[in-house]
């Protein structure tokens, strides 16, 4: 593929030779001359010393940049986008990774299952009835979705007797489950996977949860039977999130935290338990006073 290729496909200007060609994607950092990178540090001065230094042929790098790029001696062809990791996305999944829908060998569909089109299942995944897969979903190896939950009745002897999962579980189009997971469907109210959104590995999200769309839940991450997770919120690795608590949309939990009450919209939280994340600064700041050290 040449500049002129790319750039025409992603509907982007070009700083640079058009005829560039590449031959396959590579790593900004130890790019060659024949491969696509991109660049997206969320830092412009970053931007511009790593696109500076780089080898790649074709670079897909910030549009805003563009008056200072001129000014750079760079060696790559540049491509200028709005979203350069979205798009170089675009380009690897379009012309280099093309995966056919499947379901699997070895893998488990019960009776009593809706799948969508294009809908890959990985091998050893095991999908339980009363579960709706919509179009283009990923259920990746070993994730188990569709189980029941964890819920059970006590008498006045404390014995106890499980509650049969009657619902379901939705998982609407375009979403990724990630290796190992476990989705449980729903009790008495379904449980929702929203349009969009990408499931890491070895998480647990109970039964009646409903996530959003487009959200990120990133790898050894629980959450809790019934709670609700609004549109575009990224959690991060490890953490925990309590059952029956609302979790706004443009959330960011940080790493490892411990969530234990409702967090309004446009919120990051950190910590354990989770609080927002300047309380937690001022927190810090006063304990290193306290303790007359650096933490």
């Amino acid at each position: 593929m040449n500049a002129k290729d790319i750039a025409s496909f992603l509907k982007c200007e070009i700083l640079g030779n058009p005829l560039k060609e590449i031959t396959r994607p590579g790593y900004l950092y130890t790019a060659k001359p024949d491969e696509l990178a991109y660049c997206f540090l969320k830092d412009d001065e970053k931007d511009l010393e790593a696109i500076r230094k780089t080898n790649a042929g074709i670079v897909i790098c910030q549009k805003h940049l563009k008056e200072r790029l001129k000014q750079l001696k760079v060696k790559s062809t540049l491509i200028l986008s709005e979203t350069p990791k979205y798009d170089f996305a675009r380009i690897l999944q379009e012309f280099f990774v093309k995966e056919r829908p499947a379901i699997s060998p070895y893998a488990y569909v019960s009776k009593n299952v809706k799948i969508g089109k294009n809908v890959n299942i990985h091998p050893g995944a095991v999908i339980y009835g009363n579960t709706i897969i919509g179009n283009r979903v990923t259920i990746r190896a070993n994730a188990v979705v569709g189980a029941e939950g964890l819920d059970y009745g006590r008498n006045k002897k404390g014995e106890l007797k499980r509650i049969p999962h009657l619902s379901y579980l939705i998982i609407e189009d375009d979403v990724d489950i990630g290796s190992n997971t476990t989705v449980q469907k729903g009790m008495l109210r379904p449980t929702i996977i929203g349009e969009g959104t990408k499931v890491g590995p070895n998480c647990d999200i109970g039964h009646e949860v409903k996530i959003g769309k487009c959200c990120i839940i990133t790898g050894m991450t629980l959450i809790a039977g019934a709670t609700e997770i609004g549109d575009y919120t990224y959690i991060a690795p490890h953490s925990t999130i309590k059952n029956s608590i609302k979790i706004g949309s443009n959330v960011f939990v940080g790493i490892g935290s411990l969530v234990i009450n409702d967090v309004p919209d446009g919120t990051t939280v950190v910590g354990r338990p989770a609080i927002e994340i300047e309380k937690f600064r001022e927190q810090r700041k006063r304990l290193k006073e306290l303790l007359g050290e650096t933490l």
